[in-house]
């Protein structure tokens, strides 16, 4: 995961906000780690990973329901963090 500044990472929690035309869930599922990675409660990249693919049928459901990397985020994080 290429490493942010403050700004960039604000950039991209901004962008996360409304579901992305993601060529597939696997770009999906990037931006939640690094969502999470960037969030306040700032899970290790190796956390992250292991909480979304803990969740993988959430996220499946949640990509499906074109719903944004945010919110899907926010709802793996919350319930875990």
């Amino acid at each position: 995961m290429k490493k942010l500044t403050a700004e960039e990472a604000r950039r991209f929690k901004e962008g996360c906000r409304e579901f992305k035309e993601y060529p597939d869930i696997e770009s999906y599922k990037s931006d939640i780690i690094t969502y999470l990675v960037y969030s306040s409660w700032r899970y290790t990249e190796e956390e992250a990973k292991e909480l979304v693919e803990s969740w993988m049928a959430y996220v499946e459901e949640a990509y499906k329901r074109k719903e944004s990397a945010f919110d899907c985020a926010a709802e793996v994080g919350y319930s875990c963090g």
